[in-house]
């Protein structure tokens, strides 16, 4: 099964679970490259939400997280396939230089993740508001969207209400600023790491 049919059926499996048994789930997830995926996305979610603790919650974190994990598993799809027609393309035309297709897809993969962890604004729609909206929430949407993690040194600051409108188009780094200049928030960055004293 190629990478494409593996995403339908994954994508199939998490909309109408009931039309597969478990021994198809476990034939699925018994796939090396697809399991690794789920695992890390399932270690990304249950970081952000750890804290959410009654069963109803439970539940709908679950369906968000099987959500998230697709959504992931389609951009490195994505990335994968754009790379391979770039470089197809370039090979075809004559246009390319003598590097190796394997050079050029690390080349292309390299310039996708930057370290400033800014945004595609071809992706990004409109700015999202919240209002009167708990930190926690709010930095909730935000570290998921960044793939940061929110660490709180004081439990009371998840609880500070904020009216807020998030730009997506904005870099991390700009967002943070916003928000450190509210009187009784203060976030740092640390590398990956959002800490909020």
């Amino acid at each position: 099964m190629n990478s494409n049919e593996k995403l339908k059926r994954l994508l199939e499996m998490q909309e109408h679970p009931e039309r597969y048994t478990d021994e198809e789930i476990r034939q699925l997830m018994a796939d090396e490259e697809c399991r690794q995926l789920y695992e890390q996305m399932v270690r990304v979610t249950d970081a952000l939400y750890s804290d959410k603790t009654t069963e109803k919650s439970k539940d709908s974190t679950i369906h968000y997280s099987l959500k998230k994990i697709a959504a992931m598993f389609i951009g490195v799809l994505m990335i994968a396939g754009v790379t391979f027609a770039t470089v197809h393309i370039m090979r075809r035309s004559g246009g390319g230089n003598s590097k190796s297709p394997i050079q050029e897809m690390r080349m292309s993969a390299t310039s996708q993740h930057k370290d400033t962890l800014e945004v595609d604004s071809a992706v990004v729609t409109s700015p999202v508001i919240f209002e009167d909206a708990e930190l926690a929430a709010i930095l909730g949407e935000i570290s998921a969207f960044y793939l940061v993690q929110t660490v709180y040194q004081k439990e009371d600051s998840k609880h500070i209400r904020l009216y807020f409108t998030w730009d997506k188009q904005s870099s991390i780094d700009d967002v943070i600023d916003t928000f450190n200049k509210f009187e009784r928030i203060h976030i740092t960055r640390d590398d990956k790491k959002l800490i909020v004293e």
